[in-house]
């Protein structure tokens, strides 16, 4: 109904404008049926309406006097061969199904329509209205031509032949309304009651999960076919719908023959026009064309299931076997091996000579305080320069390599590039550690002004796809662990040994039987027992949960940490593809609770803990919370308004895809993406990936293996076929046993192709109604209300897109006091690039965005970033991790603001306080607050410690620091701005 409303309202206008003005063309008639329907494509094709829309414009040529062939085919014309339903065609299938669909088309119109015309011979219009027996309709027209000519009928009738202009307007004015009655008392109650069937058979038919549920055996194939046909043909189709899902189908792995009737039957004709026809033409016709375009359809997906079962045929003959049986298995194609890095023994004393050391401030509250001021700041004060400047990783001594793996074009690889920043070997200075497909590389900072990479003691880094990587202190003695999942290998920690990881102190930690790799971490005292607890968000190497179907290796634990080790809890709720965990406490009681963002058709789960380690699944009957995102990607929690009550937000695939809009997605070339690397290496390196993404990528979905002979060296060649091996085993074809095809030295596309075979479950309608509702393409932004129960704000906060997101965490980046977004863009295997967005708060009513005037722009896509202040000037830089290129280092060099942060040091609970929160007073009633997370984003894990802008103040007047473990201190006395406090609470 709501899909049809604008263009029926266009149909009916214009067919009454028709009906008025046909008369006036003579000669529009032919003898030749053939003819006739030419010239109702001619007629139809322009104006691009869906079929229920075009029915009462082809009524209107009817009734005004044209042909039946005319009629029929200006009806059918209009949504199938219109220009912009073409072009998408060509653009997202194969070029032969998109000939297929045109020629099935062409020749219903060209040969059915003049074929059916002639064996069942429909009355023409003249003869319907002569014979017209409608008295009620008859009767409303009679009194409309009355309420319209104000003198006798027989004046109206003699306005025709009368010249003048008032006399002419009079007869448009009559014969108009006149017809355009005629034309909504025939059509619009019939559109009302297909709506309303079309809406009822949307519901009740599961396209979403086609893929899953049709046979592939040949006599209920065709059975099915015919099925599918009828339902094709019933459904009211939206203009360009049948386009959209059939190509979404496509891509889910719905076989071609199914493909190609869906693509036939699908917006050609529904149960409108068939109703139509039945009342106003004839109900042979309405019959004959309903059973004609079934067996059509049934044709088309005979036709292209042949000829698909023949291109993959070729295609393995002259493609794939010479692939696959070369003498030597092929290498699978990686990218460099991390530099070797300096020796610890030779790195860790030079970084200890320029150690900030705190200087000590007594006791205040029972607590320890010190102090570490802070270096002069880098800005220049100038305002016509960008407020972040921008270094190349080179210009900071970073050599991590730039990741241009073949492999970005499998999902887990292109979604997995971490970063962590906290201070390794305290010396006072943050370092940060970058994960990549070889491993991670640990970077230690040098006073701030470079990183040198510390070479590594654990040899089993060098062989593992690394995803993801914390640096919290697990053992509470002091020093930062280094925590990190691996691909297929599991997760593991290295307990740090005074700023060295080796192997000795590596430890694997438990996880699902069946899981696969752990995406999204989470850190916090779950229990309050003062040891860190661990939530292993994890997904599946497809990164596929459509149609309802979840993997077992997508299942949601967390690790208590107990006095001999970690205890494996599962969660309760559904399977899904997780991509962020955060703990915090959501309803201000004290206790941390649990939010897990899942992609796709998972809702997010939403726990609430009790202090003693027991977490309650919400649902949407409790109330609390009304929505979530779809594709949540980035979940963060910050107090925006400074009311001392956090704020959430859910991050997702909000695109900006609008034309004009600032920062909107655009297709870019390699050469435009790649623009702004200005190291010539790098620059090369890039533009030479993301031209094998662009042809390999068309390759796969839904392209042909042909294209991979256009890569330029024999590696891209070897993979693109690999990747379409897979690609036709998990998609076209459904088979596993072509996953076999690939050669021995391809072991991880070996896997991923049987994983799409692996098992997994079906979520079902009751837990999918029982389930917080999502939101889809937008973020949600959620604001506790006065009842203390979260209302949605998104757009009220100016948050609602901000494109592909990934990582999209709050700091205060201009000290200011109100703390902004930076949120990190794109997917490497996506056509549309966006630029990364940072959004300023203002006065915490709204967010604007910033993004130019802080030198935040960048196509590259990107995953994460962590903030640190990396030269301890005060205010908070940012390193950007891409998906593929060089890391970029963003130094804050705002004018002069003031600002203050807190670390703790905690012997009672976890020792750097992760889930306590730091309340700060100033000035005049001012006050904001933090909360020590370790999650949260999107591969992205920062320091502990808590950063706040003043702004002008110059002091705080007393500190509040509400304890992981549920105690409260206040220290009421004044931190003068300008330095980093260390808050220690002794054991005893």
């Amino acid at each position: 109904m709501y899909t049809n409303r604008k263009g029926m309202t266009f149909g009916v206008i214009f067919g009454a404008i028709l009906m008025t003005m046909l008369p006036f063309l003579n000669g529009l008639n032919f003898k030749s049926r053939f003819a006739n329907s030419v010239l109702g494509v001619v007629m139809g094709s322009p104006l691009g309406l869906c079929v229920n829309c075009s029915t009462p414009v082809a009524h209107g040529l009817y009734a005004a006097g044209a042909r039946p062939e005319t009629m029929l085919a200006a009806m059918v014309s209009s949504p199938t061969l219109n220009v912009i339903v073409l072009t998408m065609l060509f653009a997202m299938f194969p070029s032969w199904l998109a000939f297929l669909k045109i020629g099935t088309t062409a020749a219903f119109i060209l040969i059915g329509i003049p074929l059916l015309t002639r064996w069942l011979n429909p009355p023409l219009a003249s003869e319907q209205i002569s014979n017209k027996t409608d008295l009620i309709s008859h009767t409303v027209e009679q009194k409309l031509t009355d309420a319209l000519c104000v003198e006798s009928e027989d004046l109206c009738r003699e306005a025709d032949s009368k010249e003048g202009w008032p006399q002419a307007i009079r007869w448009l004015t009559i014969n108009f309304t006149r017809n355009l009655w005629y034309l909504i008392k025939i059509t619009v109650p019939l559109m009302i009651l297909a709506g309303v069937l079309g809406a009822a058979m949307a519901t009740l038919v599961p396209l979403d999960k086609l893929a899953t549920l049709l046979p592939d055996g040949r006599l209920m194939s065709l059975v099915s076919m015919a099925l599918l046909a009828i339902i094709g043909l019933l459904l009211p189709s939206p203009m360009t719908f049948d386009v959209i899902l059939t190509a979404v189908l496509y891509n889910a792995g719905l076989p071609v023959k199914y493909v190609a009737v869906l693509l036939f039957t699908l917006g050609v004709f529904s149960v409108y026009p068939f109703m139509t026809l039945w009342r106003r033409m004839s109900r042979s016709i309405a019959i004959g064309m309903f059973v004609t375009l079934t067996l059509l359809g049934m044709a088309a997906g005979v036709l292209g299931n042949r000829y698909h079962s023949w291109d993959l045929g070729r295609q393995e003959e002259l493609v794939l076997r010479p692939f696959t049986r070369g003498a030597a298995p092929l290498e699978l194609p990686r990218v460099d091996r991390l530099k070797q890095g300096t020796p610890a023994e030779t790195l860790l004393p030079q970084l200890q000579t320029a150690a900030l050391h705190a200087e000590s401030l007594g006791e205040t509250g029972g607590l320890q305080t010190s102090r570490i001021l802070f270096n002069s700041p880098r800005a220049t004060g100038a305002t016509d320069k960008p407020l972040m400047r921008r270094y190349d990783q080179k210009e900071f001594g970073i050599s991590e390599h730039e990741n241009y793996s073949l492999l970005k074009l499998d999902y887990r690889y292109s979604v997995s590039r971490g970063i962590a920043s906290g201070d390794v070997n305290r010396d006072g200075w943050t370092d940060f550690v970058v994960t990549s497909d070889v491993g991670l590389a640990v970077y230690l900072n040098q006073q701030g002004t470079t990183f040198t990479q510390q070479r590594s003691e654990v040899p089993i880094l060098n062989d593992l796809l690394i995803a993801n990587a914390a640096l919290v202190d697990l053992n509470n003695d002091g020093w930062l662990d280094l925590w990190f999942s691996s691909l297929r290998r599991g997760n593991y920690v290295i307990y740090n040994q005074e700023g060295r990881f080796t192997q000795e102190k590596l430890t694997q930690i438990p996880n699902q039987p069946d899981a696969v790799l752990t995406n999204a971490p989470a850190f916090g005292d779950l229990d309050r027992d003062g040891k860190l607890d661990i939530v292993l968000g994890n997904v599946s190497p497809t990164g596929k949960n459509e149609a309802g179907i979840v993997y077992n290796s997508t299942h949601n634990s967390w690790l208590r940490q107990g006095p001999t080790g970690f205890e494996l809890q599962p969660l309760p709720g559904m399977n899904g593809e997780s991509l962020t965990t955060l703990l915090t406490d959501i309803n201000q009681d004290g206790m941390l609770d649990l939010l897990v963002g899942n992609d796709m058709i998972t809702p997010d789960m939403i726990y609430l803990g009790d202090g003693h380690g027991q977490l309650r699944l919400l649902t949407k009957a409790d109330g609390l919370i009304p929505a979530t995102t779809n594709f949540t990607m980035s979940i963060s929690s910050a107090d925006l308004d400074n009311d001392l009550i956090p704020e959430i937000l859910f991050g997702s695939v909000s695109n900006r895809d609008r034309s004009g809009q600032v920062g909107a997605a655009r297709r870019l070339t390699p050469a435009e993406i790649c623009a702004e690397l200005t190291e010539p290496g790098a620059h090369s390196r890039c533009e030479q990936f993301y031209n094998f993404r662009q042809i390999a990528g068309h390759a796969m979905s839904p392209g042909d293996i042909w294209e991979c002979r256009n890569l330029p060296t024999s590696p891209e060649r070897d993979a693109c076929v690999a990747f379409k091996i897979v690609q036709t085993a998990t998609v076209e074809s459904r088979n596993e046993k072509t996953c076999d095809q690939l050669p021995n030295g391809w072991d991880y596309l070996s896997f991923l192709c049987h994983s799409h075979f692996a098992p997994s479950k079906a979520i079902t309608n009751s837990e999918m109604y029982q389930a917080i509702p999502q939101r889809s393409r937008v973020n949600v932004l959620l604001k506790q209300n006065a009842g203390h129960v979260f209302e949605e704000k998104t757009q009220q906060f100016g948050l609602t897109e901000s494109g592909f997101t990934w990582n999209a965490k709050f700091a205060d980046l201009d000290n200011d006091g109100w703390q902004d977004l930076f949120v990190v863009n794109g997917w490497v295997r996506r056509v549309r690039t966006e630029s990364n967005h940072f959004y300023r708060n203002v006065s915490g009513q709204r967010f604007e965005d910033a993004t130019e005037q802080y030198g935040l722009e960048s196509n590259l896509n990107t995953l994460s970033y962590t903030y640190l202040d990396l030269d301890n000037d005060g205010d908070l830089d940012i390193i950007v991790v891409p998906t593929v290129g060089p890391l970029s280092v963003y130094v804050n060099q705002t004018p002069r603001r003031q600002s203050i942060a807190f670390e703790l040091h905690d012997e009672r609970g976890n020792y750097y306080g992760i889930g306590s929160k730091i309340i700060i007073n100033y000035g005049k009633d001012q006050h904001q607050m933090r909360e020590l997370q370790a999650g949260g984003g999107y591969l992205s894990f920062d320091g502990p410690i808590a950063y706040f802008g003043l702004a002008d103040a110059q002091a705080v007047r007393s500190v509040t620091v509400q304890w992981s473990t549920g105690e409260t201190t206040v220290l009421d006395r004044e931190f003068k701005s300008g330095a980093r406090y260390v808050i220690k609470r002794a054991r005893s």
